[in-house]
């Protein structure tokens, strides 16, 4: 879809401070923390940190916890059958394709760091970027929620403009999405102890907020370049699909400057996201074994729907998209 300003090829920022952080914090003791149990204990794998593609600004942005690391051997081998041709790499994504380096694939993201200055780095990072564009589209499990809470945000089920999710591509939607950190595990929970993210309970609201005190300094940062790239991206409207990612941008709206944590420098987050906060919505996932109930979904929906109009984007996005189609 082709959306005012809605091209972002300059992703390269964003990943280069990932790959800056996670070389700054090679040897930091996240990586052998036990995140497993006393009788089977299990650290966070050491692996490349998540690095973007091009992401669309203006868009519907959706915010999860942290990137998946799940069957990525299966994945890579769908995706290196899928473009064993050159002809049809280079169509595709406009890149040359050398069809020996996907044998690579995995152990380029074991890597223990990345020097961006290294030129075969810089290539096996262009293979890495495709792949997580490509994932958009092939990764149903998890995606295709997003593609579908999008198609009913637009259209009827009745509606004879409605295609199959599988026919819309990710890139012809009015959608993006990024994640707070960008640790590859699995496990959320894994994640939220290696980064030391607590829970503690405000009476006076009766929900729960985040310790911000106690997050790690190599999860506060990776924090603070999220919120960066989500003011970057500008968008309509921003959709948070995780409790956890949830109460931590809810608990950095609600800290006031007596309240901020010693080891933070709140000002700048704070403003960030009281920019952003006439289009912050807060939700559970969307997919996996603790998503939402169809009727949650449906309030969801119409809440979204209602943030769009408020904002003036509903009808030009709408309409955008039925043209596209």
């Amino acid at each position: 879809m082709t959306l005012e300003n809605s091209s972002f090829p300059e992703a390269d920022w964003v990943n280069r401070r990932l790959r800056k952080l996670w070389n700054d914090f090679n040897d930091d003791p996240v990586w052998k923390k036990n995140v497993g149990t006393k009788n089977k204990p299990e650290t966070i794998e050491h692996l490349l940190p998540m690095q973007y593609p091009p992401l669309k600004k203006r868009c519907i942005l959706f915010i999860g916890l942290n990137p998946s690391f799940q069957e990525i051997d299966k994945r890579i081998k769908k995706f290196s059958e899928k473009y064993k041709s050159a002809e049809d790499y280079d169509l595709e994504y406009g890149r040359e394709v050398n069809k020996d380096r996907f044998d690579e694939f995995r152990e380029c993201w074991e890597k223990d760091s990345f020097y961006p200055n290294d030129k075969n780095n810089i290539d096996t990072l262009g293979f890495i970027t495709d792949f997580e564009e490509y994932a958009k589209d092939e990764y149903g499990s998890y995606y295709n929620n997003l593609k579908g809470f999008i198609l009913n945000l637009f259209l009827e089920e009745s509606d004879s403009k409605r295609q199959k999710i599988d026919d819309y591509k990710w890139r012809q939607l009015p959608i993006e999405h990024i994640d707070l950190f960008a640790i590859r595990e699995g496990s959320g929970t894994k994640v939220k102890k290696a980064l030391n993210i607590r829970a503690k309970s405000e009476e006076d609201y009766n929900r729960v907020q985040i310790d911000l005190g106690d997050i790690s300094e190599f999860g506060k940062e990776q924090i603070e370049i999220a919120i960066d790239l989500i003011v970057e991206l500008d968008p309509r409207v921003v959709i948070v699909i995780n409790a956890t990612a949830s109460h931590i941008i809810n608990s950095i709206q609600k800290c006031t400057e007596s309240s901020y944590p010693e080891n933070w420098e709140l000002d700048n987050l704070h403003k960030s996201i009281s920019d952003i906060e006439d289009r912050l919505v807060f939700s559970g996932m969307l997919s996996g074994g603790h998503s939402l109930d169809v009727y949650s979904r449906k309030r969801l929906n119409e809440v979204v729907k209602n943030r769009l109009k408020e904002n003036g984007d509903y009808d030009k996005l709408k309409d955008q998209f039925i043209k596209e189609r």
